[in-house]
């Protein structure tokens, strides 16, 4: 069963929402490589090492995070910072209580921690754990091979 190729929306003036911190698209000729964004196939090569990546994800990890969930890990573990929960919040474009029981679940699953803060022990902060980053380092590890497979490499 092949994969289903993702298509324009019918009416291309429909409004699309947009993260307003996204980059703009870059047109086709800007793409890496020869510019030719189709496989054999009829897929884009970067949609097929995406779709490889999730699916890898899925097939070794039982804990199927949904996308605010990975949304919310991705962004406590690229700060150099810890995180709040208002902060969370605002970076991945939820309600706080939302973002509570995104981290809930996150905290259960020991992907991420909540501690307070030595600065102000009333406000809780999130930040990473062991298992969280060999989560991610799998991650990593399946775009790259993703990757190189797109690549030829």
């Amino acid at each position: 069963m092949q994969p289903k190729t993702i298509s324009e929306p019918a009416d291309p003036q429909e409004p699309r929402m947009r993260d307003p911190q996204a980059r703009a698209p870059r047109p086709a000729s800007a793409a890496r490589g020869t510019g030719n964004l189709a496989d054999s196939a009829g897929h884009s090569p970067r949609i097929s090492a995406l779709y490889q990546t999730l699916l890898s994800i899925l097939v070794r990890d039982e804990r199927e995070l949904t996308t605010r969930q990975l949304a919310a890990m991705l962004s406590v573990y690229v700060s150099t910072e810890p995180q709040n929960l208002t902060n969370l919040a605002a970076r991945i474009n939820a309600s706080r209580p939302t973002t509570t029981r995104i981290v809930d679940k996150l905290v259960q699953a020991r992907l991420m921690r909540r501690f307070a803060d030595r600065a102000d022990r009333r406000r809780v902060l999130l930040g990473r754990t062991s298992e969280g980053v060999r989560y991610i380092q799998g991650i990593i590890d399946s775009s790259a091979e993703a990757e190189e497979q797109m690549t030829g490499g």
